[in-house]
This record gives structure tokens, C-alpha cells and sequence, in this order.
């Protein structure tokens, strides 16, 4: 997946901008257009195709235990979901994605990072060393953020899920071309029904083998997909 850019023309004030529309990269967004409709607009002469991806990392402190809001590195179930989130980032970055890591909530956890970006991965890495729990994120969260949009991959990485959360999170795999679903604690009838409602989902205990989770990702017929 690369990144292209068909140009249509020169002289970009020439050119009648577009509606914005949902999915359209906000780096297409022409300012001085939308400025003076009030109105997003978006630039006519550059068809991007920049392929972009989301990592969500769930900091909701009733999916951990409570030590994990009080200090980095005291609970092993909320590392080794650190550890996943560094790893799917790294593995979409090598895959040309651009990249955002955010909570369940939408706050975000670093700057997006550019497909092919090694440097980013690492530094975010670093950054994520001292992150914890934090109060308590209804997981409907999610499914709010995405609502009216269309995104690519979205992976979600969180704790002790159960059925009432598994059923606030089905609308979100409508709105991703890949939805995945990685669990730390919660239990394999609460991941069936996640996958019931199209999550491709694995579980990930501590000090999981994280490339054994990859590969284990199910869909909802029960076949592994692996990443």
C-alpha cells in the first residue's frame, strides 16, 4: 500500500473545490475555500489514496485491574496491551499505513505516524513506557467515534471485556475494512460474540507470544486470518 497523488491541474485557486466528504483525508482540505463558505472544502486537483489505519488502546481502568491507573509497569495484563498496541502499530507502518494511536475515546496517544516511519514506531514506543490506566472509558466510546465515518484497518486492544461490552462495541466493524480485536483477560464466549458481530478477535494473556496472537486472530465463522 503506497502512497499516490493523481495530479488533475496547476493552479490550485483556479479550480473549484469539492464538498468535504466522510474519509477524505484532512490534508486535502483547502482553508481558504472553507473559510469563505463556512464549509469544509476539499481540494479537486489531488486524488490521495494515502492508506491510513488506527490503533486503539483501551485505558478504561474497569477493563484492568486498579493498580494499573496508579504506575506504569505494575500490572502485566496492561503492559503486554502496551506491547500489542507498539506491535500492530509497527506492523501496519510496515504495511504503508499511516498510523494513529488513540484511547477507546478518541484522545490520541502520539502523533499519526507515516507509513514506512521505523523511527516514529520507536519513539512512540518510548513514549508509551510510562502510559497507564486512567479513569473509566464507557467502551460505547468507540462506537460513537466512528460513527458516520469509514476507516481502514482498526485494531482495539483491551482488557476484561464482557457481553454488555462486547454488544456497545458491534457497530464499530461496520466502519473498518479490518476490525481486529485483541483481549487480554476477557473470556472466550465473550470474544465469540464479539466475533458474532464481525470483529476478527484473539486473545492475548500476559506475556503472550504476540506473533502467536497475530496468527491466531479468528473472524466470525471461526476461521484464523492470521495479520
Amino acid at each position: 500500500m503506497h502512497t499516490t497523488t493523481d495530479r488533475l491541474g496547476q493552479g490550485t485557486d483556479n479550480l473549484i473545490p469539492r464538498h468535504y466528504l466522510p474519509g477524505d483525508s484532512m490534508r486535502r482540505i483547502h482553508w481558504r475555500a472553507s473559510a469563505h463558505r463556512d464549509e469544509l472544502m476539499v481540494r479537486q486537483e489531488e486524488q490521495e489514496t494515502t492508506p491510513e489505519a488506527i490503533v486503539v488502546l483501551d485505558r478504561g481502568v474497569r477493563r484492568w485491574v486498579v493498580e494499573a491507573a496508579r504506575a506504569p509497569g505494575v500490572d502485566p495484563g496492561f503492559e503486554t496491551a502496551v506491547s500489542a498496541c507498539v506491535s500492530a502499530v509497527s506492523r501496519l507502518v510496515q504495511e504503508g499505513y499511516q498510523v494513529t494511536l488513540v484511547d477507546i475515546d478518541g484522545s490520541p496517544l502520539g502523533e499519526p505516524i507515516d507509513g514506512g516511519d521505523t523511527t516514529g514506531v520507536e519513539l512512540l514506543a518510548i513514549a508509551l513506557a510510562t502510559v497507564t490506566a486512567r479513569r473509566d472509558l464507557p467502551t460505547e466510546a468507540l462506537a460513537r467515534l466512528v460513527s458516520g465515518t469509514s476507516t481502514g484497518p482498526l485494531v482495539l486492544v483491551t482488557g476484561a471485556i464482557d457481553d454488555a461490552d462486547a454488544a456497545a462495541l458491534a457497530p464499530v466493524p461496520h466502519h473498518s475494512s479490518l476490525p481486529v480485536l485483541l483481549s487480554v483477560s476477557a473470556h472466550q464466549s465473550v470474544l465469540a460474540h464479539a466475533a458474532e458481530t464481525g470483529w476478527r478477535v484473539a486473545a492475548i494473556p500476559p506475556d503472550a507470544d504476540l506473533a502467536a496472537a497475530w496468527n491466531g486472530v479468528v473472524d466470525r465463522r471461526g476461521t484464523h486470518v492470521g495479520a
